[in-house]
C-alpha cells in the first residue's frame, strides 16, 4: 500500500467503520493461584494446597506453547475465560500418610508465603492427628536457567506439647485423617520415646498434552511411564510420530515406593514416596526433582544433573539470583523478614495508606513487594528460553490463563516489558531486544505473529510498528550500550520498520508529512478514524530516536537526520493542528480524527477567505506552530486538508495520557491541554471510567477498570515533575493506592478488574502489563520520595 498524498480523496477506511472487535470474556468466578518458573519451565497454576495444576514451556519449532496437565481444560465458555471450567486434576500433589493413615492436607488451610516474591513456600499445621502435632512444608522452587524444579517437603514432628498449634488448628485437624488402615502400635526408639511412621511423596497425573497458541488444544499422542534403573529415576514421554517432550521424577533420598499405573485411555498415574520413622523433634526432608526436555532421555539425564547438583545448592542458587536482581524501597539497614512481607497470595497486598510510605517500613516492605513480584513475572512470563532450542523469544505470557498467550506482540514486548526489563536485568533486555528486531521486522506493525516472526493475527497497527525503535530507544537510555547498534541486523530493522510505516503515512504535496493513518487501536480493534493521537506521537518518539541513531553513526547516514528531523517537527505542528479538540474542560486532545483534502477554489466558491480553525484546514506546505493560526494569506491554488470528524475517547493500553512520558515538546498552552484531557479521561464525561473503591479509566475492549490506566497516570506525572518540577501529588498516591490494595490476580498485574472488589476481571497472567505497571509503581514511587510524601 502506498504512502497517501492529498490528491486522494479521502483518508478514511470504510471497512475499519464496522468495528469487528475480538474481546474478552468477562471472568465471572475467579479463582485465585500462585505463579513461578523459570526461563524454560514455568508454573503458571498453583493452587494454594500446593498442587500444580500444569507446567509450560515453549516450543521453537512449533512456535508455540506446550503443557502437561493432569487433566484436559474443557472448553473456553462464556462464563470462564481462561478455559479451566470444572473440577480438573492436577498434574502433580502432594501427599502425606502419617502412621498408616492418609491426610487429606485439602482439609486444612496452609500458611502461603512468597520467599523473596517468587518462591512458593506452604506450611500445614496438623495439631490433632495421633502423635501430633506435625507440620509439613512445601516449596517449589525453579532454579534459574535449569529445565525442571524442586517440589521440595519437610517434615517436622513438633511433640505433644507444642505451643504453636492454636484452637482453631486443633479444630481443623479433626477432619484431615481419611482412608483409615490398620494402626500398628508407635515403635521405640532406645531411650524409650515413641516414633511414629510417616510417608511423604508425591502423585503425578499426567492426562493431556496440550498445544497453544491463544486457545488450547489437546495433542493426539501415546503416553508412556517406566521406572528407569539407570538414572533411578520414573521417566515420561510424549510420542507422536516422534518424541514431542519427555519428563522425569527423582528424589533426593532413595524411592521406598513407586506405584505406575498406565493406559491407553486414562491418565498415567505415578505415585512415589519416602518412609520414615520420627520421634518428637525429629525432621525429614525430601526434595522431588522434576525435569524436563525434547525427549526422554535428555529428561531422564536433566534428573540426574539436578539430583548432583542438590537441592540445597539449587534453591541457594536461586535466591541468589533474585537478591542480584531485586528493586529495594527499604533504606539500607533496614530490611526486615522478607518472607514476613508477603501477604497471602490470594489478597493482595492491602497497602493502605500509600500517602505515609516515608519511614514505614513494613509499608515500603510490601510496595516492595508488589514491584518486585510483577517484575518477575514479567520476566520469567513475557521472556523464556525454548525447550527444544534452547533459544531466547519474548511473548505475551507463558501462562496458558491469558486469553492470547504464547505469541509476539511488539507492543507488549517493546512498550510495556521492556522498561521493566532494563530495570531488572539489562542483559536480558538486550538479547529480547535483538530477537525482536530478527523477528519482528518480519512483518512490522502486523499486531501479533508467531515466536517465529510469521504473520498470526495480520492488521497493521502504527503503534506495534513505532513499537521497535521506541524500544531500541527505552533500552539505549537505560544503558548507554550502543555497541548494540552494531549488532547484525540492528540498523537494517530500523530502516524496514521506517519503511513500513511509510506506506501508511499520508504526506503533502511537498513531500512534507501530515499524519500517518493506522488500521487497528492500541487494544488491537478496527478504528472508526484513521489519525490517532497516541500514535502518531509514537510516531514523531520513533523518528526522534532514529535521528539520534543515525546521527551517532554518521558517515552516509547523515542526510537522513536532516530529514527525520525535520519530518518530526512536521508531524508535531500536524498533531498540535488537526489533533486538538474542544472538550468541557477547554482544548484537549481528541482520541482519533478524519481528515479530508479539499481545494481553495472550492473555499472560493463557498465564500471563505480564511481557514476555520475550528475544522482546522491548513494550507498543504505550510507547517503552524499553534494550533490558533489562521491561514488567510495562502495562495488559492494551493490545496488544504481539513479535519472532517473526531473521537474523544481514550485506551488504556495506549493512553493520550502517555504523550508527555513519551517526549512530545510541550509548552505552557499544550500543557494546558494535556491538563485538560487527563481531566476529561478521570472524569464521568468519560463513557468509560468506572467508580468505586477501585475506580479508574477502562475501555470499550475491556469496559472494566484497568490497573494500567493508573500505571499511565504515574508516568505521566513522573513526566510533568521531571519537566518542570511539580506534578498531580494527589494523583500519584490514588494510582500507588490503587495497584497496590486492588487484589487484581492474587496482587499480580491484569487487564481489568471490578470496579468494587478490585478482583481481576479480564486478562489473567498479563505478564508484559505486570511489567509496565511494576516499573510505573518504581517512578511513581521515587516521585514520592523527592517529594517527601
Amino acid at each position: 500500500m502506498a504512502n497517501e498524498t492529498v490528491a486522494n480523496k479521502t483518508f478514511g477506511n470504510e471497512t475499519a467503520a464496522k468495528r469487528i472487535r475480538t474481546v474478552p470474556a468477562p471472568i465471572l468466578d475467579y479463582k485465585p493461584v500462585i505463579a513461578t518458573g523459570n526461563d524454560y519451565i514455568s508454573l503458571p497454576e498453583i493452587d494454594e494446597c500446593g498442587r500444580v495444576m500444569s507446567v509450560t514451556f515453549l516450543h521453537q519449532a512449533q512456535a508455540a506453547l506446550f503443557e502437561a496437565r493432569g487433566s484436559a481444560p474443557k472448553a473456553v465458555t462464556t462464563s470462564d475465560s481462561t478455559g479451566r471450567e470444572g473440577r480438573q486434576a492436577p498434574f502433580i500433589r502432594p501427599f502425606l500418610e502419617w502412621n498408616g493413615m492418609q491426610v487429606d492436607l485439602r482439609g486444612v488451610r496452609p500458611e502461603v508465603e512468597l520467599k523473596s516474591d517468587w518462591v512458593p513456600s506452604l506450611t500445614w499445621d496438623l495439631s490433632d492427628v495421633p502423635g501430633g502435632p506435625i507440620r509439613l512444608g512445601l516449596r517449589i522452587v525453579t532454579p534459574p536457567d535449569e529445565k525442571g524444579f524442586c517440589y521440595v517437603l519437610e517434615l517436622e514432628r513438633l511433640g505433644f506439647h507444642s505451643d504453636e498449634s492454636t484452637t482453631a488448628q486443633r479444630t481443623a485437624g479433626r477432619a484431615i485423617l481419611a482412608t483409615s488402615r490398620i494402626i500398628e502400635p508407635d515403635r521405640q526408639d532406645e531411650s524409650g520415646t515413641m516414633k511414629a511412621r510417616a510417608k511423604i511423596g508425591l502423585v503425578c497425573t499426567w492426562g493431556s498434552s496440550i498445544f497453544r497458541v491463544f486457545t488450547s488444544r489437546p495433542i493426539p499422542c501415546t503416553r508412556s511411564c517406566r521406572y528407569d534403573t539407570w538414572t533411578q529415576s520414573v521417566v515420561a514421554e510424549a510420542m507422536g510420530p516422534l518424541p514431542l517432550f519427555g519428563f522425569s521424577i527423582n528424589s533426593s533420598l532413595d524411592f521406598d515406593s513407586i506405584d505406575i499405573e498406565e493406559s491407553a485411555d486414562d491418565p498415567c498415574r505415578i505415585k512415589v514416596s519416602q518412609d520414615s520413622e520420627l520421634a518428637s523433634g525429629d525432621k525429614v526432608t525430601c526434595a522431588y526433582y522434576v525435569a524436563f526436555n525434547r525427549e526422554a532421555d535428555g529428561a531422564r539425564t536433566t534428573g540426574v544433573h539436578l539430583k548432583r547438583v542438590g537441592w540445597e545448592e539449587l534453591e541457594e542458587k536461586t535466591y541468589a539470583w533474585l537478591r542480584m536482581r531485586r528493586r529495594s524501597l527499604l533504606p539500607h539497614g533496614r530490611c526486615v523478614e522478607r518472607s514476613r512481607n508477603q501477604d497471602k497470595c490470594s489478597n493482595g497486598c492491602r497497602l493502605q495508606k500509600p500517602d505515609e510510605m516515608a519511614g514505614n517500613v513494613e509499608l515500603l516492605g510490601r510496595l516492595e513487594s508488589v514491584i518486585n513480584r510483577n517484575l518477575l513475572l514479567n520476566y520469567f512470563f513475557a521472556t523464556g528460553k525454548t525447550l527444544d532450542s534452547e533459544s531466547l523469544v519474548a511473548v505475551t505470557s507463558r501462562s496458558p490463563r491469558y486469553y492470547v498467550s504464547a505469541a509476539f506482540w511488539a507492543r507488549d514486548v517493546l512498550l510495556w516489558s521492556m522498561p521493566a526489563l532494563v530495570l531488572t536485568d539489562a542483559v536480558r533486555a538486550r538479547d529480547v531486544l535483538l530477537y525482536s528486531t530478527r523477528i519482528g521486522t518480519l512483518n512490522v506493525g502486523d499486531h501479533a505473529l508467531y515466536m517465529d516472526g510469521t504473520a498470526l493475527y495480520p492488521g497493521f497497527e502504527l503503534d506495534e510498528a513505532a513499537a521497535h525503535i521506541i524500544g531500541l530507544g527505552t533500552y539505549l537510555d537505560a544503558t548507554r550500550d550502543y555497541t548494540v547498534l552494531e549488532a547484525p541486523g540492528m540498523i537494517e530493522g530500523i530502516k524496514k520498520t521506517l519503511a513500513a510505516i511509510e506506506k501508511w503515512l499520508v504526506r503533502d504535496e511537498a513531500g512534507t508529512p501530515v499524519l500517518c493513518r493506522t488500521f487497528l487501536d492500541p487494544s488491537d480493534d478496527p478504528v472508526e478514524f484513521p489519525f490517532l493521537t497516541y500514535s502518531n506521537v509514537l510516531l514523531w518518539k520513533a523518528w526522534m530516536i532514529a535521528s539520534s541513531v543515525f546521527k551517532r553513526l554518521g558517515g552516509d547516514y547523515a542526510h537522513v537526520v536532516d530529514e527525520l528531523l525535520r519530518d518530526a517537527k512536521a508531524l508535531d505542528d500536524s498533531v498540535r493542528r488537526y489533533c486538538v479538540v474542544d472538550g468541557p474542560f477547554g482544548p484537549m486532545y481528541a482520541w482519533a480524527v478524519d481528515l479530508k483534502p479539499i481545494r481553495r477554489d472550492e473555499l472560493r466558491r463557498s465564500g471563505s477567505s480564511t481557514c476555520n480553525t475550528s475544522t482546522c484546514d491548513i494550507p498543504a506546505g505550510n507547517h503552524p506552530t499553534s494550533h490558533s493560526l489562521t491561514c488567510g494569506h495562502c495562495d488559492y491554488d494551493k490545496e488544504l486538508i481539513r479535519r472532517v470528524n473526531h473521537e474523544t475517547y481514550d485506551n488504556p493500553p495506549g493512553s493520550l495520557e502517555l504523550i508527555r512520558h513519551y517526549g512530545f515538546p510541550h509548552d505552557e498552552e499544550t500543557s494546558k491541554i494535556l491538563r485538560n484531557t487527563q481531566r476529561w479521561i478521570r472524569s464521568q464525561h468519560n463513557r468509560y471510567f468506572f467508580d468505586g473503591e477501585f475506580g479508574a479509566p477502562g475501555s470499550a475492549h475491556s469496559p472494566h477498570p484497568w490497573p494500567m490506566a493508573a500505571a499511565n497516570t504515574m508516568l505521566a506525572e513522573v513526566a510533568e515533575y521531571e519537566a518542570c518540577g511539580v506534578c498531580d501529588t494527589e494523583a500519584v498516591t490514588q494510582a500507588i493506592g490503587l495497584l497496590t490494595t486492588a487484589p487484581m490476580d492474587g496482587g499480580l498485574v491484569c487487564e481489568s478488574i471490578d470496579p468494587v472488589t478490585g478482583v481481576a476481571k479480564t486478562g489473567l497472567a498479563l505478564a508484559t502489563g505486570a511489567g509496565f505497571v511494576a516499573y510505573a509503581l518504581w517512578r511513581g514511587y521515587k516521585i514520592c520520595q523527592a517529594l517527601h510524601l
